[in-house]
């Protein structure tokens, strides 16, 4: 965290102890890659201070909670009436991309381009994809 909070020139404190809980108990399927882009997304979107539990995006979490049933089960499309993939309660990537450059944005007070820098993409990626949600 101190790497990328050095990058992002923001000063933090650690993790709470539920945080560091979650972090150590959770079985991180994607590797290390998954932990490190965890990481460096909490650096990105929080200003400063001690990240916990409740910073981690929600479908973090929830992925990683006992309780939550993996549903598997194959379903149409309503318009297609193709068969969809298996629903295993992954929310498509585009959806945690909007989610993720939504919060920037807001925590950058409506500033697109001070968001961009945050997520380190250029502000005319922002706009394309804005205008792409509002299309679809």
């Amino acid at each position: 965290m101190l790497v990328y909070a050095s990058e992002e020139n923001k000063p933090f404190d650690g993790f709470s102890r539920d945080a560091e809980e979650w972090l150590v108990s959770h079985p991180w399927p994607g590797n290390v890659r998954e932990l490190e882009n965890l990481v460096r997304q909490m650096v990105v979107l929080k200003e400063s201070g001690t990240i916990g539990r409740a910073d981690f995006p929600a479908q973090q979490v929830s992925a990683a909670s006992p309780e939550a049933p993996i549903q598997q089960g194959v379903s149409a499309d309503f318009q297609t009436g193709v068969p969809a993939a298996p629903d295993l309660g992954v929310e498509p990537l585009w959806m945690t991309e909007k989610k993720a450059i939504e919060r920037a944005i807001a925590l950058c007070r409506g500033n697109v381009v001070a968001a961009a820098k945050q997520l380190q993409i250029n502000p005319s990626t922002i706009y394309r994809k804005k205008a792409s949600w509002s299309e679809g």
